[in-house]
């Protein structure tokens, strides 16, 4: 049986990470004891990883009376050793990589001894469902380093076919392994007649031409009968969706009240359509039976929901803002059905990539 050492990360109140976390953990208890290190996470994301039906999910530090995250990290990597620990591993999504200026290189190369520890100690060291750039603006020297220090890894999972192919050629070790909200499991939906549409945005430089798409698509989809809703699953970006909304007041649009957390991920159940440039409001929206449309703007921490829609033959579901015209929308629309059988095979297929290389790693010899 095997025992995973997992150091957990979230941004503040993000229910994506959350998500993406949870269905992780869950899919590698299947293979042995997960202890978790929540060092510095708020109790609203520890509380609902550790699956109190689920006893193969533990508290690292309530376990072993010390951190990971700290000056005594080494120490807890020999701790590892002597306790039978056998994978090494941490949160998914965007991973940093060794760059300048020298202060942070420095910092992040004391944060990389941990896991240049845990490999020369024998742990499979490994990271899945992750975004890694190490490529762009980097002088060549740095490049170089960034390769010897990702090769340390027993395995990288990328969650998009294009980081794979750019890493392939450098790196050994990778393999496509899609993002882990693909594990979330399809929410069955009674309400199959949802007139409604929601938009979720982060906040965007190109505001008066996001206005303009939205405003289009509203011209398209409430003279159908379609009510609108402006909703968030990121706290910060509740003040974008008023200042949105402010600008469509001639629609009267709804803002939603309430922060979509883990307790109340059903609304998503309420739409037909959900207009986003965040990749797990999408990709939830989706597992509850909603179209996802991706509006994405120039900002490069967009650029990772074309990577992943590109990679799950979605694409045509994803439009740079500014590019778009009213044919569009309107065969949106009329091609509904269509559509979601489309989406709902998407999830399924990408689900079962990502239970098989899990399942893969961890029956490896």
């Amino acid at each position: 049986m095997s025992k995973t050492f997992y150091s957990a990360y979230t941004c503040k109140n993000n229910l994506g990470d959350l998500i993406i976390n949870k269905m992780q953990i869950e899919e590698y208890s299947k293979y042995g004891e997960v202890y978790v290190d929540f060092t510095g996470m708020p109790d609203n994301f520890k509380n609902i990883l550790l699956n109190s039906d689920n006893p193969n999910i533990k508290d690292f530090t309530d376990t072993y009376g010390q951190p990971y995250r700290g000056k005594h990290f080494l120490q807890v990597i020999n701790l590892l050793k002597k306790e039978g620990f056998t994978h090494f591993t941490k949160s998914p999504g965007p991973y940093a990589v060794l760059s300048l200026p020298l202060k942070k290189l420095i910092i992040r190369l004391i944060g990389a001894l941990g896991y240049m520890a845990a490999n020369f100690l024998g742990l499979k060291v490994f990271a899945f469902g992750i975004d890694l750039d190490y490529i762009s603006n980097q002088p060549k020297w740095l490049k170089w380093f960034n390769i010897k220090y990702f090769s340390l890894y027993n395995a990288l999972g990328l969650r998009s076919l294009k980081n794979y192919e750019e890493c392939k050629n450098d790196l050994n070790n990778t393999k496509y392994v899609p993002d882990m909200a693909f594990l979330y499991p399809k929410q069955t939906c009674i309400n199959t007649n949802r007139k409604q549409i929601a938009f979720s945005f982060r906040h965007v430089t190109e505001t008066e031409t996001l206005l303009a798409e939205l405003k289009e698509i509203l011209s398209i989809f409430v003279p159908k009968g379609y009510a609108v809703d402006f909703i968030f699953q990121v706290e910060e970006d509740r003040s974008f969706a008023q200042v949105l909304a402010k600008n469509l007041k001639e629609y009267n649009l709804n803002v939603s009240s309430q922060c979509i957390w883990y307790e109340n991920l059903n609304t998503y159940s309420k739409y037909d359509y959900v207009f986003s440039n965040r990749l797990h409001v999408l990709l939830l929206a989706a597992k509850y039976g909603a179209i996802p449309f991706a509006l994405i703007s120039k900002d490069l921490k967009e650029r990772k929901i074309s990577n992943i829609f590109n990679s799950i033959s979605l694409g045509y579901l994803m439009k740079h803002i500014g590019f778009t015209n009213k044919e569009q929308w309107i065969e949106l629309l009329s091609n509904r059905e269509a559509i979601k059988h489309e989406v709902n095979n998407a999830l399924e297929y990408q689900k079962q990539i990502c239970i098989k290389r899990i399942k893969d790693f961890y029956q490896q010899v």
